[in-house]
């Protein structure tokens, strides 16, 4: 029972965030082109997705993940920078 309430909790949850996606016009890139810059100085660049984290209950404040398509973990060590172009 509690199972089934959290997962309708979070299919509502994402059912609006969507809802204020489209009111939007899900403006803004999906993906964007950063450079990252590891702590050793070394520069590699690579694409930035920007997603909603989803979560029961739902969050006061909405909190966005940072993910980075084909780059691995242990590509980006502690300290690396994400730099865009404004």
């Amino acid at each position: 029972m509690i199972a089934d309430q959290q997962r309708d909790a979070l299919l509502g949850h994402r059912a609006r965030w969507q809802d204020y996606q489209q009111q939007k016009g899900n403006a803004g890139p999906r993906q964007i082109p950063v450079r990252l810059i590891l702590p050793n100085g070394d520069e590699r660049i690579a694409s930035m997705r920007l997603d909603c984290v989803f979560q029961t209950p739902p969050p006061k404040e909405y909190r966005l993940e940072c993910i980075l398509p084909g780059v691995a973990k242990a590509d980006v060590p502690i300290g690396t920078e994400v730099w865009t172009e404004a």
